[in-house]
């Protein structure tokens, strides 16, 4: 789970120290960019098949926008650093971008036990880090030590808690025990955990950059600023400078395609750090980047200017898209605070607010339309509908709250969220409908301990999936969540009840059924009021074949290669603010 706003660069320091024992939060922007959107295809892009077999070797140049980056998959935990480590690193099992399903990956081939606790994996033999040295089911042992140790260096895990559900590891991680007591390695290549109890999306947890296999016996002479570690993903770290990153492939990498090559294709990837979105469109346009992605640019938006510019050359239209993110921003009420603790002032509140013309102000959203992101809800099978713009019940329900006179309320915000234009226009909508509000727009900081100590009554924010799943956003609403995790306050012991038995449950339908009635719930006890979903940018180049993009699942740069036409912009250059 993560917290949506601008400063993402703060997880290793704010976070960390804010975050001990619970899941921590990458700070991100969502982006912007108005443009028509297309929900039927779960890939939102996909880079256009070619008649010929895939060629190896070439180069691609891509702009990034990053303040920090943290190249260490067991503390990375932003927008831009989790993406990189994919490219970098190896983890147990990963995501098929068509069917967001969980598919093998280092391990070969897994078994699950009857009561869903022991997790049984078989890896595969003859993969290689970038020193030549073997992966080992020691290997992912080494790394998950590395995550749950609280003192890890430069900067420890945000989010340890993922993987408390393995027995043994809350104990180790609060120095209660020296080892594991649910992890085994019968042999070089077999790995088994074992839970304290069923978790049903505990293959995605391992899907996660953070269980990645490292070579605890050798790292990298380049990079330590950024954590790097020994890795034996597709692409390695030769140059880490202040312009550029350079990465050439793996030559002992293990994947290979369906005609027998060896993967990657690319032969070199060169990255450079940018500070402005829009210098990434311009690079775009003049054939210099290979694709323009929210996972390079922070979620952040290009300007509307320079994206009808760059939308508009010819070569560049059919390879661009705008896509509703894996993000859901809404505002929240703490229903322990008054006046908040009357149902009645938080269904005025969700009447009051007209998502159609928030998206239309804010022009980086799209309004609302359940309680989870579309491509959740989906693939989850929930239908929550939403309390309805109305802003004469608003007024009614106001007016009887207040008994006749205005309800006071402060409506919080961080200034570094992007969205000052949808906050202001929320206040308005508030004001229209007979509150008196006052707006407290904070910085970041300022935000999360106004919210951990009660203290935000009714709060603006937006919350980004980390695993694709409904639990991931419902788990906000479990009433043994801290503050911090559960900043509405919301104990109810019937939805506590039904999201144990949906995390336990082996029953896609089962699971459906419990998410249904929890998020029903919520909206009719209007705990929060969904706001909208980012509009996430993506421009591929002509020639580039390979690219896949979902949200909420990781893009591999394995399978990109470059068709080699006379003239053609894929084979990209040097930026020229390089």
């Amino acid at each position: 789970m993560k917290r949506a706003a601008k400063g993402w660069w703060v997880t290793s320091s704010v976070v960390a120290a804010a975050v001990v024992a619970v899941v921590g939060y990458a700070r991100h922007q969502v982006p912007s960019g108005a443009a028509k959107t297309d929900r039927q295809s779960t890939v939102v892009v996909k880079a256009s098949a070619s008649s010929t077999r895939p060629r190896a070797g070439g180069s691609i140049s891509l702009d990034v926008l990053a303040n920090k980056v943290d190249l260490d998959p067991a503390s990375a935990f932003d927008p831009v650093s989790q993406p990189l480590v994919h490219q970098l690193y190896d983890q147990l099992v990963t995501y098929d971008a068509d069917s967001r399903k969980v598919i093998p990956m280092a391990a070969q081939s897994w078994t699950v036990s009857k009561d869903g606790r022991t997790y049984t994996f078989h890896l595969r033999k003859g993969m290689r880090f970038w020193n030549g040295d073997a992966v080992t089911a020691q290997s992912f042992v080494d790394e998950l030590k590395r995550v749950l140790n609280r003192k890890l260096k430069p900067y420890p895990c945000p989010a340890p808690s993922f993987f408390f559900s393995i027995d043994g590891a809350p104990a180790f991680y609060n120095g209660k025990a020296k080892s594991i007591a649910g992890v085994k390695v019968p042999s070089p290549y077999t790995l088994v955990f074992r839970l304290s109890k069923p978790q049903a999306d505990f293959l995605k947890v391992l899907a996660l950059p953070f269980l990645s296999a490292v070579d605890d016996a050798g790292r990298p002479s380049l990079g330590h600023a950024m954590g790097l570690q020994m890795g034996s993903g597709p692409f390695q770290p030769v140059r880490m400078s202040a312009k550029r990153w350079v990465f050439y492939r793996n030559p002992h990498y293990w994947r290979t395609d369906q005609w027998g090559g060896h993967l990657p294709y690319l032969q070199e990837v060169v990255l450079h750090p940018v500070q402005n979105p829009d210098l990434a469109a311009i690079d775009c346009e003049q054939g210099l980047v290979a694709w323009i992605s929210p996972s390079l640019l922070a979620d952040n938006r290009i300007s509307p200017a320079s994206w009808r510019r760059l939308t508009s050359q010819p070569t560049l239209r059919s390879g661009a898209a705008v896509k509703p993110g894996d993000t859901i921003w809404y505002l929240g009420m703490n229903v322990k605070k008054k006046p908040f603790t009357d149902v009645d002032v938080r269904r005025a509140i969700a009447y009051s607010v007209d998502r159609t013309a928030l998206a239309r102000a804010s022009g980086s959203l799209t309004a609302a339309t359940g309680l989870l992101p579309p491509e959740t809800a989906g693939q989850e099978g929930v239908i929550a509908k939403l309390l309805p713009f109305d802003l004469k019940k608003a007024k009614a329900l106001v007016q009887r709250s207040g008994h006749g006179h205005r309800v006071q309320v402060s409506l919080w915000s961080s200034s570094g969220d992007g969205q000052s234009m949808v906050v202001k226009k929320i206040g308005q909508m508030l004001t229209e409908a007979g509150f008196a509000v006052k707006q407290r727009r904070v910085s970041f900081p300022e935000f999360l301990r106004a919210q951990e100590t009660g203290q935000a009554g009714v709060f603006f924010e937006g919350w980004r999936e980390d695993l694709p799943g409904a639990d991931d956003f419902l788990g906000l609403f479990q009433s043994d969540n801290p503050p911090v995790l559960n900043p509405t306050q919301y104990h109810r012991a019937q939805i506590d009840h039904w999201l144990a038995a949906a995390e336990s449950s082996a029953s896609r339908q089962r699971r459906a059924e419990l998410y249904q009635k929890v998020s029903t719930k919520i909206i009719q006890d209007a705990v929060i009021v969904p706001i909208g979903y980012p509009l996430l940018q993506y421009v591929v180049q002509p020639g580039i074949h390979g690219f896949t993009a979902v949200p909420g699942i990781p893009t591999s740069w394995a399978q990109v290669w470059v068709e080699r036409k006379s003239g053609s912009p894929a084979r990209t250059g040097k930026p020229r603010h390089d």
